[in-house]
């Protein structure tokens, strides 16, 4: 399409420059010269009527679709105006009425076009904000929304308070019952800690059995006693075929933070603090009772202690050995 009008300037200039330079006497074919400025129109017509190759660049722009076929039919309107009817004459018109046809026609098309785009980005964005599982927001637009509420928050000089569940033994109920049950278990629990929000409130499911909960204008207190009664009603929950579930759950608010990151590091220490004290339990972020661990200690831990484990599991084993020999040779 920009060939194509960049050729058509170029005719136009040069039939100009003809006629500026020249007169009938001293340049030969002089009667063809008054063609170049309809068939200049002509051009442009055609540039306006073929798709633009930047059309998947101007998808996410939504509106700048139209911007080319309309700049075409200002364009020829110029021109039309520049070149005086007279002087193009009857197959000038003729083409010039075609072109603002074709013009018209094509932005016609080009916005029906646009609201079918519009409509595929605004399916595509909510898709792709969205866990297929659970239908919660997923980890990446909760990150956005954390940032957000967190800048929010500070600006505003309310409170923010930040809950993660984690439910309790996840891996088990996958090997045990299948992941059909895993997933009927997560989809149940994110609607019940969803039904706990209000509508200011945003929760996402943030890894394979967590979920996190941003809660604007809420204190401490008050976070904690949500993810309490979303931890009892799911508790009371009976799953068929499995049982009782529970879930454990971190609270911290931004006051003991100096940002998201931050906030986002002391609700998950808070949340490991309840799964290293029994689980089944919400824990509250406090600086004087809680020693929040980095990710590498925690693993670190994790580490030490199935070593210990798979140690004392040896020890036993050796030591059921030993008292079957004794026996052997007592025998």
């Amino acid at each position: 399409a920009w060939t194509i009008i960049g050729c058509s300037f170029g005719v136009m200039a040069l039939s100009h420059a003809i006629e500026l330079g020249y007169s009938e006497s001293t340049f030969p074919g002089f009667e063809l010269v008054a063609l170049i400025h309809p068939i200049g129109i002509a051009l442009i017509g055609l540039a306006a009527w073929r798709p633009s190759t930047l059309a998947t660049q101007l998808r996410i722009e939504g509106w700048g679709l139209l911007v080319g076929p309309t700049l075409f039919g200002w364009l020829t309107v110029g021109l039309v105006a520049y070149g005086n009817f007279v002087e193009l004459g009857a197959l000038g018109l003729f083409l010039a009425t075609v072109t603002l046809i074709l013009v018209m026609v094509r932005t016609g098309l080009t916005f029906r076009e646009n609201i079918a785009i519009a409509e595929e980005l605004r399916s595509e964005v909510a898709q792709s904000a969205r866990d297929p599982l659970t239908g919660l927001y997923n980890h990446r637009l909760f990150q956005e929304l954390l940032n957000d509420a967190v800048d929010e928050a500070i600006e505003g000089g309310h409170d923010l308070s930040l809950v993660v569940f984690d439910i309790d033994d996840f891996r088990e109920i996958n090997d045990r019952y299948g992941h059909e049950a895993g997933d009927t278990v997560l989809r149940s629990i994110a609607s019940q800690i969803a039904d706990r929000l209000r509508n200011e409130d945003r929760v996402a499911r943030i890894g394979g059995e967590e979920f996190a909960c941003v809660l604007p204008r809420t204190n401490g207190t008050a976070a904690w006693l949500v993810a309490e009664r979303a931890r009892t009603e799911i508790e009371a929950t009976d799953y068929p075929g499995i049982g009782t579930v529970t879930v454990s759950a971190g609270v911290c608010d931004l006051s003991h933070a100096a940002g998201a990151n931050d906030l986002l590091r002391l609700t998950d220490g808070a949340l490991y603090w309840a799964k290293t004290h029994g689980r089944n339990s919400v824990a509250r972020y406090q600086p004087d009772l809680m020693d929040v661990l980095s990710a590498e200690d925690r693993a670190a831990q994790a580490e030490r202690a199935r070593t210990l484990s798979a140690v004392s599991a040896l020890a036993r084993a050796v030591d059921a050995h030993a008292d079957a020999a004794r026996a052997a040779a007592v025998r």
